[in-house]
């Protein structure tokens, strides 16, 4: 794992054809990260990774960016997590999960991500996507991946 010092590796990623219409939403032409990543922290493995958001009171949004057919990721995930709650202060992870992209809901189920509401839908280019909100605690993540 490395920390990421600069948005380019991630922006290539989040810009990937493969990737972009998964993480965009109507309206973007590209994703670009130089407005978050002063308060963010990134975390950056082979094939993609991680981006989380201080939501304030140890309470951070997490963000997974991955090219199709990467390898690792879910070992990559028990180290980002990881890396957050025991490096950050994480208290707990939230992540608005759209309906499009069901390997991101499964990666966040098999780490111990919860279901906890339906949320706002994703306005996709070519149409809203419903989506979900699911929640990560730092207990609830050491009880499941150690």
């Amino acid at each position: 794992m490395l920390i990421a010092t600069d948005p380019a590796y991630l922006e290539g990623v989040a810009n990937h054809p493969d990737v972009f219409h998964r993480v965009s939403v109507r309206g973007q032409s590209r994703i670009d990260l130089s407005s978050i990543w002063a308060r963010c922290v990134a975390c950056q493995f082979e094939g993609g990774g991680f981006v989380f958001l201080p939501n304030g009171d140890g309470v951070w949004e997490g963000h997974v960016l991955f090219l199709r057919h990467s390898k690792n990721v879910h070992a990559a995930g028990i180290e980002a997590f990881g890396y957050l709650f025991d490096h950050q202060g994480a208290r707990a992870v939230v992540a608005h999960l759209p309906d499009d992209v069901p390997a991101a809901r499964r990666l966040a189920i098999r780490i111990g991500f919860q279901f906890q509401s339906n949320t706002p839908s994703f306005p996709r280019h070519f149409g809203d996507v419903p989506a979900r909100l699911y929640v990560l605690t730092k207990e609830r993540f050491q009880n499941v991946n150690r």
